[in-house]
């Protein structure tokens, strides 16, 4: 109770003071969401960004110096993921690792009859229940700055987080209602198979292939394309696009299109 009396005597404090010049031109140049957004989400996505970079705590790996643009460019997309949320989704997180580039981590599969398999696995990011989430800054730069491709691994990672808030990792994130829950089901299951064999045939997709691999990655891969290729998204695969814009309160297609 005392906690959360003093954060939200922070946050008043913070939302009070003008937002940073210098911080504005970071989001700016790597978050080119923010151009699409009406006066008062642009405030709501501000204000949020304050508070995550105040809040949470951000490192980074022995061979990397932390920056403000680290910590606004990670600060930006997580209160875009939040913007539709009635209050950020993210307070409970406990840090953030920040890497210098794609890194090498150890993966083990149980395949049942004591049989285990550990190997190496490139990674560009991760996230876990109870601990941080990693994230490699060159990815994170070229993901922001060049053009859209579907592919943004702070969105991805922390949509992880969001799917996490239920107790559960299986690509069902908290629902409002349980029929949104039943309708949810109903399409991202369809969705999924229709992903998984699209990508067993070799066919081209919109979504990245990486989600057929399981319903966990499918929600992390889709959120990615639901904000950074939304009209295409929308167009392809209008009801999986209808139950993310309904889950994430946002209809970035609708921006995308307004500014055409």
């Amino acid at each position: 109770m005392l906690f959360r009396w003093w954060r939200n005597r922070r946050r008043k404090q913070l939302a009070a003071e003008p937002f940073p010049e210098d911080w504005l031109r970071i989001v700016r140049q790597n978050c080119r969401h923010y151009a699409l957004l009406d006066p008062t989400e642009q405030a709501r996505l501000l204000r949020d960004t304050r508070w995550f970079v105040a809040e949470k705590d951000i490192q980074t790996s022995v061979d990397l110096t932390l920056t403000d643009q680290m910590r606004v460019t990670i600060g930006v997309h997580a209160a875009l993921l939040g913007l539709g949320f009635p209050e950020p989704p993210f307070d409970r997180m406990i840090s953030i690792i920040v890497r210098p580039e794609s890194y090498v981590a150890k993966t083990s599969r149980n395949y049942g009859a004591g049989l285990e398999i550990v190997s190496d696995e490139d990674r560009i990011g991760e996230a876990w229940k109870h601990g941080p989430i990693v994230l490699s800054w060159e990815d994170i730069q070229q993901q922001c700055r060049d053009d859209p491709d579907g592919r943004n691994v702070i969105l991805h990672e922390f949509a992880h987080y969001l799917d996490m808030l239920n107790g559960d990792v299986d690509g069902v994130p908290l629902m409002r209602s349980r029929e949104q829950y039943e309708v949810w089901k109903e399409v991202t299951e369809q969705e999924y198979r229709r992903l998984v064999r699209q990508t067993e045939r070799g066919r081209p997709t919109l979504i990245d292939p990486y989600g057929a691999t399981s319903l966990i990655e499918f929600f992390a891969v889709v959120t990615e394309c639901f904000f950074e290729e939304a009209v295409d998204l929308r167009e392809e695969h209008p009801r999986l696009y209808e139950v993310f814009r309904l889950y994430y309160g946002q209809d970035p297609a609708s921006r995308s299109e307004s500014m055409n």
